[in-house]
C-alpha cells in the first residue's frame, strides 16, 4: 500500500505559545495526528508511508521530523510562485504534484489547519483527484489490499466503516504534544534525501498558483486581541427583534 500524508508548516508560537524554539515552522496539530494514524498502520501491514509539503524553504525542519517518525519518503512543493496560496490554489498545487507521483491507495489530510480554520483541502483534492472523500476519522486499519477500515466520529454517532481504495480522508482529531523521537533517530533523518519540487516540476499554470490563484484575499491583518462580548437574549418576542437589529446594524433599537 502507498500512503501520502499532506502536512502544512503552520508558525511554532501558534502550536507552542509558552515555549521558545529555533525552528520556525511545526507540523500543524490535525496533520500530525494523521501522520501517527499512519506510521501506526505501517507497523502493522506492508506499506510506504510519503509526506508531502507545501511550503517555504525553512519548512524543511517538519519533513526531517516525519522522518524522524517514520515517514519513508518526503517531498517538499516549494517555489516562489506559490506563496499566498488560498485552499482552492493549494489543492491545485498539491493535486499537480500527487499526479506526478502517483498512483497512491491513500491520500490522508488533517481536518484543517490551526491557521486557516477552513478544512477544504481534502475535499479539493478528492474532487480533483476524482476520488471519494471520507472525512472524521479518528482511526484506521487494514484487513487486505484493497480496503481500509475506519473509525469515524460523527455528529450523532460512531462508525466503523469500510472504505475501497483509492480514497482521501481527512482525520477528525489532533495533537499538539511533541512526538517521541530519538537523538539518533533525528540525525538519520538529516541526511535523508528530500525530493523538491517547483512549478515547472509539476507542470503547474502559474495563474492558478499563489495569489493569482486564490479565489479568497487577504485585505487586512490585525494583530490584536479581539475581546468576546455577551447578551442576555430576553424572552419577550418583540425585544428579541430589537435586540437582533441592534446587533445586525450597531445602533441602539429604542423600545
Amino acid at each position: 500500500m502507498k500512503i501520502v500524508v499532506c502536512i502544512k508548516p503552520v508558525h511554532t508560537e501558534l502550536v507552542f505559545p509558552h515555549e521558545q524554539s529555533n525552528e520556525p515552522f511545526s507540523m500543524n496539530p490535525y496533520d500530525l495526528y494523521a501522520l501517527e494514524q499512519c506510521i501506526a498502520l505501517k507497523k502493522k501491514i506492508n506499506c510506504t508511508v510519503y509526506c508531502i509539503c507545501l511550503g517555504p524553504e525553512s519548512a524543511e525542519s517538519i519533513l526531517r521530523k516525519a522522518f524522524a517518525m517514520g515517514a519513508d519518503e518526503a517531498i517538499h512543493i516549494c517555489d516562489k510562485a506559490f506563496a499566498g496560496s488560498d485552499t482552492v490554489a493549494t489543492s491545485y498545487i498539491l493535486y499537480k504534484a500527487l499526479t506526478k507521483l502517483m498512483p497512491f491507495d491513500l491520500i490522508v489530510c488533517g481536518k484543517k489547519t490551526i491557521d486557516g480554520e477552513t478544512g477544504q483541502v481534502a475535499s479539493g483534492l478528492a474532487e480533483r483527484l476524482d476520488m471519494d472523500c471520507i472525512s472524521d476519522l479518528l482511526s484506521i486499519s487494514c484487513e487486505n489490499e484493497n480496503e481500509i477500515l475506519a473509525e469515524q466520529n460523527s455528529v450523532d454517532n460512531y462508525n466503523v466503516i469500510r472504505l475501497d481504495l483509492p480514497v482521501v480522508v481527512s482525520f477528525d482529531n489532533f495533537t499538539t504534544r511533541h512526538p517521541k523521537i530519538s537523538l539518533t533517530t533525528m540525525k538519520k533523518a538529516k541526511n535523508k534525501n528530500i525530493a523538491k519540487l517547483g512549478i515547472n516540476a509539476i507542470n503547474a499554470d502559474k495563474t492558478l498558483c499563489g495569489l493569482s490563484g486564490s479565489k479568497t484575499q487577504v485585505l487586512n491583518i490585525k494583530d490584536k486581541m479581539v475581546k468576546k462580548t455577551s447578551e442576555t437574549v430576553p424572552d419577550d418576542p418583540e425585544e428579541q427583534a430589537k435586540l437582533i437589529i441592534s446587533m445586525m446594524t450597531g445602533e441602539k433599537v429604542s423600545s
